[in-house]
């Protein structure tokens, strides 16, 4: 019968050490630039409404800017792994939908 390995006292502390000493090479983001990006979201949001791009590619943009959006909000607990994940999903559907993306 497996038997369950557990962490022991001494292993969380090593690992609590380790943790405080190992540099975090996460970039971190202030609130003053995530609001910013917001602000350049909802411009951006409103650019869309008015454009004459095929309803597609529009529906297409309008839901990555969700996507974006809900990672700023979720930055602070997530951290910028949110940020991959949207960057990841936006290139599978460049590459899913790269004839909506030629230049007419």
């Amino acid at each position: 019968q497996p038997r369950k390995q557990q962490i022991t006292d001494v292993q969380f502390k090593i690992l609590d050490f380790c943790s405080e000493i190992l540099p975090n090479d996460e970039i971190s983001i202030n609130n003053e630039e995530i609001e910013e990006l917001k602000k350049l979201l909802d411009e951006l949001e409103d650019f869309i409404e008015n454009n004459s791009l095929p309803a597609d590619l529009n529906n297409i943009i309008k839901k990555h800017i969700s996507k974006i959006k809900t990672a700023l909000y979720s930055y602070n607990i997530k951290g910028t792994n949110v940020f991959d994940e949207v960057l990841d999903l936006a290139r599978g559907e460049i590459m899913k939908n790269h004839n909506l993306l030629e230049y007419r």
